[in-house]
């Protein structure tokens, strides 16, 4: 292979590898409209904001008047995330969200220590 074939090749892997991942996982960070159901199968409705830093992604959601802050990580398709809410004695949890090719996460969450899970949507805010 001749140098310029070689550079070639070099310039366009990371341009080939980026164009393989799906829009939705290329960026998380933005605005969120949520709908979930309590483990008690009561529904809710929020609203979330996801920002980005080297890998990491800080999330901050409300749901009436209780604001949750979390830190997550995306591993393919799934993106985790451990929270809590704000406030005096809230308990930790986590959540696993499967990133759609629409941009929206379809998840489950738990509390810490709980046995019964809850359900999560979120969809772009610019899309809702």
């Amino acid at each position: 292979m001749r140098l310029e074939q070689r550079i070639a090749a070099a310039v366009l892997a990371p341009v080939l590898l980026l164009a393989a991942v799906p829009p939705a996982l290329a960026e998380l960070a933005g605005q969120y409209v949520i709908r979930g159901t309590n483990p008690s199968g009561q529904q809710y409705e929020g609203r979330a904001a996801i920002k980005s830093a080297d890998g990491v992604y800080q999330v901050v959601w409300k749901i009436g008047e209780r604001k949750h802050v979390g830190t997550g990580i995306l591993k393919g398709e799934l993106f985790s995330v451990v929270y809590q809410a704000t406030g005096r004695g809230q308990r930790p949890g986590v959540v696993v969200y499967e990133v759609q090719d629409d941009g929206s996460l379809v998840g489950v969450w738990v509390g810490l220590g709980r046995t019964e899970t809850g359900t999560e949507r979120w969809r772009p805010a610019e899309r809702r």
